[in-house]
Parts: structure tokens; C-alpha cells; sequence
């Protein structure tokens, strides 16, 4: 039973590691495409483009890793829950709780920029 879990264990996180990989190149070839552009022409709105067209890569990065973060914690919790080991079940959801953190991190950042009208 140990050995099941441990194998799916291993091909969900080969699935997820290559869907992460996967968006991280979509997302620098984009950004690489758009920095180019904007060498090309001139103007601060360009430049702003760029910086934002960074900062999403780097949310993009940080919401994938939370992801995968959150995933291991599910797994972690259930494999302790199992096992009826109370130490595993804390770190199990310690991790689920950081994913969770991670993933929802930027949407908390620009909501509370946009209420108090920071905001470009």
C-alpha cells in the first residue's frame, strides 16, 4: 500500500512539475516578445507595459509554486490521516495553508491597492 502511494504520489508531481514548467516558458517567451517590442519603440507607456508584463510573470511564477506548495500539503495531510501520525497531519497543513497563501496572495495585494486607490 506504501509503494501505491508513494508511485502516485511521484506521478502527480511529474504532472504538476510539467504543467508549472510548461507555463513558466509560455510566460517568459511572452515577456521576452513583449521586452523586445518595447525596445523598439520608444515612450514610458512601453516601459510600463514591460513592468507590468514582468510583475505578472513573477505572479505567475509565485501563484504556480503556491500550487504545487498546496498539492504536496494535501498530500502530506492525507498520507498522515492515514497513518494516524498527528505530526505529519500539522505539517500536512501547514503546507496546504502557505499553498493557499501563495495562491491567493496576489489577488489580496491588488485588491487592497485598488481599494485604496493606488492604482495606475
Amino acid at each position: 500500500m506504501q509503494n501505491k502511494l508513494q508511485s502516485i504520489k511521484k506521478r502527480v508531481a511529474e504532472l504538476t512539475g510539467g504543467l508549472y514548467l510548461s507555463t513558466i516558458i509560455s510566460q517568459g517567451y511572452a515577456f521576452a516578445t513583449e521586452a523586445t517590442e518595447a525596445l523598439d519603440a520608444t515612450g514610458s507607456d512601453t516601459l510600463d507595459e514591460s513592468l507590468t508584463g514582468l510583475i505578472q510573470l513573477a505572479a505567475g511564477l509565485m501563484q504556480g509554486a503556491g500550487f504545487i506548495v498546496l498539492i504536496w500539503g494535501m498530500f502530506d495531510f492525507a498520507a498522515g490521516y492515514q497513518q494516524h501520525d498527528s505530526s505529519q497531519q500539522t505539517a500536512g497543513l501547514k503546507k496546504l495553508l502557505a499553498g493557499l497563501l501563495m495562491v491567493f496572495a496576489v489577488q489580496t495585494v491588488n485588491t487592497m491597492i485598488a481599494a485604496a486607490g493606488l492604482g495606475g
